[in-house]
C-alpha cells in the first residue's frame, strides 16, 4: 500500500507495522508511554476517510497552483490558451470544494 495511506492510517489512531513478515494494520493497540504506563489507541474510520478526502482536495489545489504558474508563463498574445487556463483553474477550485462538500468535510 502507498506510504501516504499508511501515514493517514496511523494519524487516524491505527498502527501499521510489519508483523511476522507481513505488513499488518492494527485497528487498536496499546502504546508504552514509559514508567509502566500505557496509552490505548483505536482506529477512527471517519477520521481516516476525512484525511483521505482532504488529501485529494489538497492535491487538486496543488495542481491548480501549478496550472496558474503555467498560465503566467504563457505569452500575452496567446489569449486562447490563457482563457482555457482560466476555465480549468476555476473548475479545479470548484472540484476541490465539491469533493469536500460531497463527503461532508468542512474547511
Amino acid at each position: 500500500m502507498n506510504e501516504r495511506i499508511k501515514e493517514l492510517y496511523n494519524q487516524s489512531g491505527g498502527l501499521v507495522r510489519m508483523y511476522e513478515g507481513k505488513l499488518t494494520y492494527f485497528p487498536a493497540y496499546q502504546k508504552n508511554v514509559g514508567d509502566g504506563n500505557f496509552e490505548f489507541s483505536s482506529f477512527d474510520p471517519e477520521k481516516f476517510a476525512e484525511l483521505i478526502v482532504r488529501e485529494c482536495a489538497q492535491f487538486i489545489d496543488e495542481e491548480n497552483i501549478r496550472l496558474c504558474e503555467y498560465q503566467n508563463s504563457l505569452p500575452e498574445w496567446d489569449g486562447n490558451k490563457r482563457d482555457d487556463c482560466d476555465l480549468v483553474i476555476e473548475k479545479c477550485v470548484d472540484l476541490a470544494d465539491k469533493i469536500k462538500e460531497h463527503f461532508g468535510v468542512e474547511e
